[in-house]
């Protein structure tokens, strides 16, 4: 959508090699468009976490993507 956006990292660098990366998220409840908390892992380990103050209230719309390698919507990322 690109109203607001929030990152999740770690400060490490991720050593060469495959690596199993991951992400949690743990929805605060009691509505639609709340928060939660974002744990990311590499290798099963957490490694970084952030709270975030709200979700998308809505459905996204047909025509906005969240494609893996390319992103023919809004860029998950502006990097």
């Amino acid at each position: 959508m690109g109203a607001d956006r929030t990152s999740v990292s770690s400060y490490d660098k991720l050593p060469p090699g495959k690596h199993s990366i991951g992400l949690t998220f743990k929805y605060d409840s009691g509505g639609i468009g709340k928060g939660g908390l974002a744990a990311l892992s590499v290798d099963g380990k957490k490694v970084a976490e952030r709270k975030l103050e709200r979700t998308i209230p809505f459905r996204v719309s047909a025509d906005e993507t969240l494609d893996i390698g390319e992103d023919t919507g809004t860029p998950v990322s502006e990097d």
